[in-house]
This record gives structure tokens, sequence and C-alpha cells, in this order.
């Protein structure tokens, strides 16, 4: 699965993306909404793209 893959979410996803691309990534991430939002996906991308 690649972000491109995760419909919706489109400033969550630049934000992660610019992070990683930048190489500052946080020591925590929180991901918040309700259910069946993209929390879980866009959780497992960032984890997978460290």
């Amino acid at each position: 699965m690649e972000f491109s893959d995760v419909i919706g979410q489109e400033e969550t996803k630049r934000r992660l993306q610019q992070m990683m691309n930048d190489e500052r990534i946080p020591h925590a991430l929180m991901f918040c909404g309700p259910q069946g939002c993209g929390k879980m996906p866009l959780a497992m991308l960032s984890l997978h793209n460290c």
C-alpha cells in the first residue's frame, strides 16, 4: 500500500510525506477521528515508510 492508495485525507498525506522527505519524523504521532476515516492505513504507511 502507498499513500496514493488512500482516498481522501489529502492534507494529512501531504504532511506525512513531507515529514518523511525532510527526514524530520517526530518520536510519536497521534491519529484520531471517527471510525472508518483512515487512521489505521495512514498509521501503517507511516510505520513502513520510516
